[in-house]
């Protein structure tokens, strides 16, 4: 069944529909999703990816519900981290497990039977997180045309969701829901265009990372900051990026004062050993 059809099947509220095909365009997500803002016409907005397929009847008024039940909240998802590193990573890090998260996961690219993929760490209704994943969000849309997604850095499809999250979070709050399920018909892939706007994003918020809404003891964050960094040079590896992005990092003031001196210097030890291998 087509996205718009099960829409019109379980979101229970009045709507419209805004869409926009990629096939034979040049503009990125962002672009796309201002235009969408400009034109929509109701007072809650709901971003969502075409590969997914929602089961919860009535999940419009549980939206508009959480929205009037917490006037801080300013973005709604189905999954995100509660905590989001300050080395370079997606919107979850490595080491510890951050995820909140409430949705069945397909398989596109592996060969894999779906999953539900529920995590509530927090055990709560709504969890608040430091950033979500773009698969499926709502945002009220007085905070979306105050904000905006930055199609100026961001020209293609990668971290859009981690940006705004980060935006938005500077002054709202940013949460997961466990009251909406859905299945995301993709599992996602990581490439060098990924990472390379990985890298654009945390020069652009490397002054407010890490950002720690689990209340992670400083051991903790300091074992995902290592293992997430470990993750980010092998990556660098793979897709063949040069390894002086790792040196630049480390060495610029907002991230090595945040580190202590033997995580500091623990990092510089890896990667020059990759630079050796």
């Amino acid at each position: 069944m087509a996205v718009s059809e099960k829409i019109a099947e379980t979101i229970g509220v009045p709507y419209e529909l805004i869409t926009f095909s990629n096939k034979n365009s040049t503009l990125g997500i962002c672009e796309v999703y201002n235009q969408g803002i400009k034109k929509a016409k109701y007072p809650m907005l709901c971003f969502m990816h075409e590969d997914i397929i929602i089961h919860t009847g009535g999940w419009g008024n549980t939206v508009l519900n959480t929205f009037n039940d917490d006037p801080e909240l300013g973005i709604l998802g189905v999954a995100g981290s509660y905590y989001k590193p300050l080395s370079p990573s997606g919107w979850l890090g490595q080491g510890i497990d951050t995820e909140c998260s409430n949705l069945i996961q397909s398989y596109k690219f592996k060969d894999e039977a779906p999953n539900l993929n529920y995590k509530n760490p927090l055990n709560t209704p709504v969890a608040e997180v430091a950033c979500i994943d773009g698969l499926w969000f709502c945002v009220p849309k007085v905070i979306a045309e105050k904000y905006k997604f930055d199609d100026i850095t961001f020209k293609g499809f990668h971290c859009y969701d981690q940006d705004f999250s980060l935006l938005v979070g500077t002054e709202y709050k940013v949460a997961v829901t466990y009251g909406v399920l859905l299945t995301h018909l993709s599992e996602g892939r990581f490439d060098k265009a990924w990472l390379a706007e990985v890298i654009k994003l945390h020069q652009k918020w490397d002054n407010m990372l890490p950002v720690n809404k689990g209340h992670l003891e400083e051991k903790q964050s300091l074992q995902i900051e290592k293992v997430t960094y470990k993750c980010f040079l092998d990556q660098l590896v793979t897709f063949k990026i040069p390894l002086h992005n790792a040196f630049k990092l480390l060495w610029h003031n907002s991230f090595n004062k945040k580190l202590k001196l033997g995580m500091f210097l623990k990092l510089n030890y890896y990667t020059l050993k990759k630079y050796i291998l």
